[in-house]
């Protein structure tokens, strides 16, 4: 009789670590961004974007996993043994059919919705107590009877990567130890997010692990481990999902395309350079490629260029397109999507004159219905989108009645996934390498500001004001003490490294007693250290809330052991909390202290003035918005071209510099030719603000301002409460003048404020608005020109910049003077950016 579970025998010894590992997730360095390049850069074609590597500390070994969509992937647990929930993270659960048996061993489960769950090794298909001819497995928890996977049955982590089908948004498993006896258990999602470190019961204690987007962007994989090495194998199962949900829209017929599909700005496809007659690929606006399932023939309208020649098209356009053999008959093309695309757009035609049916589908299985297609200049417009979570994978288009001999499809577009409303896109990074050393000058390529002493007052503090304005708040209250108890604050015995500064403690109780520090606005990495109040080694974590990165149990030790604590932004997003807890409770409290933080800061730009927009706004590569419809005024805000909506406080009147043919209101003049959207305040405003809130994730912003009256009239701008424009004169007559802010080093703009000096313009329009996203990657500070790469040109800017300078762009310490720092700075990071 095979035996399949194992109990721990009486006498024999089964061996806990006190941590396996803790899972850190850090950044593979992108490609150099070039001259015109956004803060990072998308790998070249056929490399992965993005890049995650989790590192085990306790062996240093490197442990790479699959990238993803850079949004926010959040874990919950909170189900514990019992069934599970009918949704995770606000989405709808499957569960997953029964399986079949045979097979007994598999590398994959077919998934509800299509497609697969993959293993990456293979694994024993078993069903709890044997039934249906599949393998047994002994127990679960709350009355499960279906179908698990189980490892080899030998000692060790045993790891299993688990690879979502395409559009995943959301995904439980449980997990069940072989032998029986508790035994700990971890899970890590593609982005670095982790459960942490789970016990588990092996007699009929299965548990829940449950992984979810926030809101937008896909779940790539989930990787489980038996992080003690001791159960001598496991079993996972009773699977469920969720996929996003795809919408279709061909309203604009044989008419161009619009410059938005769903919540998406839209990005027409480059132009595609004449070469091989038969392609595969076609390039994608940010660099990826997108697939078809067969060759096929690149032609252009007319045949410019030395591509192969193609009639006729709609709406004037004359670029690329892609033609299906003339014996397709109605067999389809598959076009597959490259990662991180919300929606796609493309046109169809006929290759014989006539009308002819069609159909497109995406690979969820929406369809856009037959669609009949005139192949005399008669292109047709198909759109799909997902509207939240998820992403397009592919399009199918076929002729429904296979008699039009072969079709061109071409002049594409696409958006890509911009992350959840109220979030920052960036994966949050831990780094605990300097253990009981002194805090390094930098984390994570941030420059760090040490916090000063905190004058002793009352003992219990809810916050302590930060370099750079604001405060890191506490929740609970903390009672504030120093080292040695000097300058009569309460006394705290030991720590490491020879720090004698403030740290605040919790109650000195028995219990987690988790502390949540709450970060002032854009705050880009921050540090501190953890000491036990008892002596001894007790086991800690730490956990950044909103990305769910967390240090893993680290132990510490209570007689001079202060242990460092690190977290960053990979890239320009800003961390918003962590929280710190005792996860083995026998501390009897704790003190944090020796802070450390680094912050984003906004800078401005009004070198274009009364010109046209250029394409970048420091690092960054701009968007303008697209038309705005004339339906109401006045608008209390306007859908921006970066995702979400920037609002206005108060409501401004709609209006349009050529209003002609349209519902919209007039204005008389602008500068450098622009015929758009504007935005007027009223002449009530008089001296008061304009408040333009950003919408979030919003890296960099511009605008143009413009007064009602003819004259010139002397206006300033305000960004994230803080950083002017200075005043800057502008004439009412055909000068609207161009303000730009954005930022620096990490960080998001919130908010901008306008106002007229003299309050005598007659009230002013906004308008012409361009804006880019947080863009997640290696931050480069250093290169002053962002051009790619630190060299001379940087030196001779902090050069040329030295002396006080307040906020320039060649302060790199954010320190208000260039100087010696500076230019070390400069010098130590020389060549290419990471």
């Amino acid at each position: 009789m095979e035996r399949v579970r194992e109990r721990v025998l009486s006498g024999s010894c089964a061996v806990f670590a006190t941590f396996a590992m803790a899972a850190v997730a850090v950044a593979t360095p992108p490609d150099v961004v070039g001259s015109n390049a956004r803060m990072t850069q998308r790998p070249p074609s056929g490399e992965e974007s993005g890049g995650i590597t989790i590192v085990d500390l306790s062996t240093g070994q490197i442990l790479p996993v699959s990238s993803g969509v850079g949004c926010d992937v959040l874990y919950d647990g909170a189900p514990g043994t019992a069934a599970p929930p009918s949704s995770l993270g606000g989405f709808d659960m499957m569960a997953f059919p029964l399986y079949s048996c045979p097979p007994l061993d598999v590398t994959s489960v077919p998934a509800p919705g299509g497609g697969s769950v993959d293993f990456s090794v293979s694994l024993t298909h078993r069903r709890i107590g044997g039934a249906g001819g599949c393998g047994s497995w002994a127990t679960w928890s709350h009355g499960y009877t279906g179908d698990v996977y189980a490892t080899p049955l030998v000692p060790g982590p045993n790891p299993v990567t688990l690879t979502m089908p395409g559009n995943t948004t959301a995904f439980h498993l449980y997990v069940e130890p072989n032998i029986f006896g508790v035994f700990e258990f971890s899970a890590i999602a593609s982005t670095g997010t982790t459960s942490g470190t789970v016990a588990i019961d092996g007699s009929s204690g299965a548990k829940y692990f449950g992984f979810h987007v926030r809101e937008r962007g896909v779940l790539n994989s989930i990787t489980v481990r038996n992080t003690d090495g001791q159960s001598n194998g496991y079993a996972i199962g009773e699977f469920g999902i969720a996929r996003g949900q795809v919408l279709y829209d061909g309203t604009p017929g044989t008419a161009a395309p619009p410059p938005t599909l769903g919540a998406y700005a839209m990005d027409p496809f480059p132009p595609d350079p004449c070469g091989a007659t038969d392609v595969s690929t076609v390039t994608t606006p940010f660099g990826s490629h997108m697939t078809f399932s067969q060759p096929l023939s690149h032609r252009r309208i007319g045949g410019t260029g030395g591509c192969g020649y193609w009639a006729t098209w709609s709406h004037g356009y004359t670029g690329d397109v892609y033609a299906t053999p003339s014996t397709i008959g109605a067999d389809p093309i598959r076009i597959a999507m490259p990662p991180d695309i919300g929606a796609f757009y493309l046109y169809v035609e006929p290759n014989n004159f006539g009308l002819f049916e069609f159909t497109a589908e995406s690979d969820t299985g929406t369809s856009s219905g037959v669609v009949a297609i005139e192949g005399s200049a008669g292109a047709r417009y198909f759109g799909f989108h997902v509207p939240g979570a998820g992403s397009l994978t592919g399009v199918s288009v076929r002729n429904v009645d296979g008699n039009s001999a072969g079709f061109a499809l071409g002049e594409f577009g696409c958006g890509e996934i911009f992350c959840a409303v109220g979030t920052t896109e960036c994966e949050t990074v831990f780094n605990g390498a300097p253990g009981t050393g002194a805090p390094p000058a930098s984390l994570g390529g941030n420059t760090m500001t040490s916090f000063p002493l905190n004058p002793c007052g009352p003992p219990d503090v809810t916050s302590v004001p930060a370099p750079g304005g604001g405060f890191v708040g506490f929740s609970p209250s903390l009672n504030h003490r120093r080292i040695g108890g000097t300058g009569g604050c309460d006394f705290w015995a030991t720590w490491s490294h020879g720090y004698t500064g403030d740290v605040y403690a919790t109650d000195l109780v028995p219990g987690p007693n988790p502390v949540t520090l709450i970060m002032p606005p854009n705050t880009t990495a921050f540090y501190f250290y953890v000491e036990p109040n008892l002596f001894g080694l007790f086991e800690f974590t730490a956990v950044s809330d909103q990305s769910g990165m967390t240090s893993g149990p680290i132990m510490i030790d209570g007689a001079s052991g202060a242990r460092y604590f690190g977290f960053y932004v990979d890239g320009a997003g800003a961390l918003q909390t962590i929280t710190v807890r005792n996860s083995d409770g026998g501390a009897n409290g704790y003190a944090i202290g020796e802070f450390g933080i680094a912050r984003g800061r906004v800078l401005y730009n009004g070198a274009p003035g009364t010109a046209a927009p250029p394409p970048t706004l420091g690092p960054y590569l701009m968007k303008g918005f697209p038309p705005d419809p004339c339906v109401e005024s006045p608008v209390t805000g306007v859908d921006s071209a970066c995702g979400g909506r920037i609002t206005f406080d108060p409501m401004l009147e709609h209006r349009r510099i050529d209003s002609s043919g349209t519902s919209c209101l007039g204005w008389g003049t602008w500068s450098h030719g622009y015929t758009g959207d504007v935005y007027y305040t009223g002449d009530a405003i008089g001296s008061d603000p304009l408040t333009i809130t950003m919408s979030p994730n919003t890296a960099a912003f511009y605008f143009y301002v413009e007064p009602n009256f003819f004259g010139v009239f002397e206006f300033v701008a305000e960004a994230n409460g803080s950083l002017s424009s200075g005043i800057v004169p502008i004439d009412g007559s055909s000068g609207a003048t161009y303000f730009g802010f954005y930022m620096q080093g990490g960080g998001q703009l919130d908010a901008i404020t306008v106002r007229n000096l003299g309050g005598s313009s007659g009230g002013f329009a906004v308008g012409e608005f361009g804006c880019a996203i947080i863009e997640c990657g290696a931050i480069c500070p250093w290169d002053l020109d962002y051009n790619g790469e630190v060299g001379f040109t940087d030196l001779l800017l902090v050069l040329a910049s030295w002396g006080p300078c307040a906020d320039c762009v060649a302060d790199i310490d954010a320190s208000g003077d260039v100087g010696f720092t500076d230019l070390l700075l400069v010098i130590a990071n020389w060549g290419p950016c990471p």
